[in-house]
């Protein structure tokens, strides 16, 4: 029944959750945009919410260097194809370095950055 929450290191009361609760709230009537370094931190993307309101859906992008983690996230785990579910939106994996594949890129204009890598 919890399978949605993330329970662990990433829980609601944790600095990160904390953390994203202010910007959710912050942006009540808008999306945000969030990305995360290391898919061990996935379930962050727990947090986006699905379009409601008029809202446009929350954005979750992950940057995770191993390839075969994000082929673990998709087949062991359940944030990324819930929050694709709940959002209607592919969770985007960037594989690559995140330091050096967020230097190639054009400006995101991120809401926050989560880095567990």
């Amino acid at each position: 029944e919890r399978r949605k929450q993330p329970i662990a290191y990433y829980h609601k009361d944790s600095g990160s959750g904390q953390t994203i609760h202010y910007i959710l709230k912050k942006n009540a009537n808008q999306p945000i945009k969030f990305a995360v370094v290391g898919l061990g931190a996935g379930s962050l993307a727990a947090f986006a919410r699905g379009p409601e309101n008029g809202r446009a859906a929350d954005e979750c992008v992950t940057y995770e260097i191993n390839p075969l983690v994000e082929k673990i996230a998709r087949e062991q785990f359940w944030y990324l194809p819930d929050y694709e579910a709940r959002t209607g939106k592919k969770c985007e994996v960037r594989l690559g370095d995140a330091r050096l594949t967020m230097e190639r890129e054009e400006p995101q204009n991120y809401d926050v950055i989560f880095l567990d890598a």
